[in-house]
């Protein structure tokens, strides 16, 4: 399964909006078999993004972007000593940007 959408908005303002994500399913197989876990593995993975650019004069302009990222999985990795818990390997990551465009 994998899904994209895009939108892309640009105004007659010097501003510009885009929206990107996708929901996808992930296949990988044989994880970490020297380790114990065996078998295939199966996650679904999400991602939205929002970023935005002003341009305050036709060459300079300010931009920022925002995102989330999430895995899902049922997956947990093995300890590496005896007696340790098992990690999930399922993860989440924010991410922000801000920055300048020049065009000399």
């Amino acid at each position: 399964m994998k899904t994209r959408l895009q939108i892309d908005a640009g105004w007659r303002v010097p501003a510009r909006a885009a929206w990107r994500g996708h929901l996808r399913r992930l296949r990988l197989r044989r994880v970490l078999a020297s380790r114990g876990a065996d078998g295939s593995r199966n996650d679904i993975q999400l991602l939205v993004q929002l970023g935005g650019e002003y341009r305050i004069v036709d060459w300079f302009a300010l931009t920022a972007e925002i995102g989330y990222l999430q895995d899902f999985t049922d997956l947990r990795v093995p300890a590496d000593h005896e007696g340790g818990m098992p990690d999930p390997a399922e993860y989440k990551q924010f991410q922000g940007w801000f920055g300048v465009r020049a065009f000399l």
